[in-house]
This record gives C-alpha cells, structure tokens and sequence, in this order.
C-alpha cells in the first residue's frame, strides 16, 4: 500500500473545507478512507491544521474535525535525528525541511502538498492533490 504524506495545506482544505482546493482533498481522504492508501502527516501538521479550521469554526466543531481525521490519518512525530537532518537539509524554509525529513523518517512513497515549489529539494516524489488523483487514476 502506498504511503502518502499529507502536508498541512491539504489538511488545512480538507478539514476547513476550502474552495476550490476541498474536492481533491476529500478525494485523497476517501482514498485513505477505502484503505487504498495509508495517509500520514505530521503532528507539527496537525497543530497547525487545527490552529486554521479553529479560527472557522467553533471549538468542539473543529476539535471534533481533528478526531475524525485521526480516524484515518496515522501522525508521526518528529525524532531527534528527524530534526537535525531538517536543519542540514538545502531547503531554505525549515518547516517544509522538517516536513520532507519527518515523511521520509516515516518511509513515504509521495507528499502531497499544494506548495510544490517548496519541496525543491526533496528526495520523496512531491505532487499537488490534483496531480495525485490523476497519478492513481492511472494505476501508479
């Protein structure tokens, strides 16, 4: 089963349904949902997810969002060689560092992310939500 990095835009559209960006994320979520694929993230992600979609909604609202999501989406948590690999890492934004080293702590074969263009550097195939979707529609 493939193992998919969801990194914190893709959450922040599926949990705070944000237009037009939500139906990809749904269609990855339900993906995750059908055990198609394993979705992973990360609890930096998490945080940061639920510190957006609060801000929507109310609080037992959005912490009942997180709930349902931790359903399906299996965290990871940074280790200490995690963050150390992400402070040596070429990428320019550490928290897109920490992202790539924390998918690839967790053995990811793709991260999905709508920023694209912040994972120059990385060593684990990187592709927005849409490009995912046409990916599996085309069997891998």
């Amino acid at each position: 089963m493939q193992r998919i990095y969801l990194d914190t835009n893709v959450i922040i559209d599926l949990l705070g349904e944000r237009e037009p960006f939500v139906e990809d994320a749904q269609k990855i979520f339900s993906l995750g949902v059908n055990r198609k694929v394993a979705l992973l993230t990360s609890s930096i992600s998490l945080a940061t997810s639920f510190y957006f979609i609060r801000k929507r909604y109310p609080e037992q609202d959005s912490r009942n969002r997180i709930r349902l999501f931790l359903m399906i989406c299996q965290i990871l948590n940074p280790e200490d060689f995690t963050i150390t690999s992400a402070l040596l890492s070429p990428f320019s934004d550490f928290e897109d560092a920490l992202q790539h080293a924390i998918a690839q702590q967790g053995n990811c074969d793709f991260i999905v992310t709508r920023n694209t263009k912040d994972f120059t550097h990385a060593k684990i195939p990187v592709l927005t939500p849409a490009e995912f979707i046409s990916l599996w529609k085309q069997g891998f």
